[in-house]
């Protein structure tokens, strides 16, 4: 079962992808931008440079543009050309936990908890009170 994990860059290798591409049994594709690092290289991570891209499929390179987080689109059709099974989309500065892709509940039923409102928001931190969700610095 191939499974790809994708994201975009403009940065250097964050700790978060360098993470994500020494987990076994996922593959990391990485796709730039122009703004990225020309030396850009994390080892074990498949990177797509701005001229893979072009080359690959010009017109989609034209009608997203660039600085745009909708490059990753490149990355989903690298992963469809790895024959994924699964496709995991992560953003560089989401730096995993322990755990992470480790249980994948694909194709087996799964117990979860359902909640409804009739509200015009949902805030999941505020009714599960899990405070670690938010972890990038928000307040609880």
């Amino acid at each position: 079962m191939p499974k790809v994990i994708v994201t975009t860059t403009i940065n250097a290798p964050t700790e978060a992808l360098q993470k994500f591409a020494a987990m076994p049994d996922w593959q990391l594709v990485v796709i730039g931008d122009q703004k990225t690092p020309r030396d850009f290289l994390i080892e074990g991570a498949i990177y797509v440079t701005p001229e893979d891209q072009e080359k690959y499929d010009p017109v989609l390179s034209a009608a997203l543009g660039w600085t745009v987080v909708e490059r990753r689109n490149y990355g989903f059709l690298w992963a469809k050309d790895l024959n994924a099974d699964i496709v995991a989309v992560v953003d560089d500065d989401n730096v995993p936990l322990e755990n992470w892709g480790k249980e994948i509940f694909m194709g087996r039923p799964v117990e979860v908890d359902y909640y409804e409102t009739d509200k015009l928001a949902f805030d999941p931190v505020a009714v599960t009170e899990h405070k670690h969700l938010w972890h990038r610095g928000y307040p609880p």
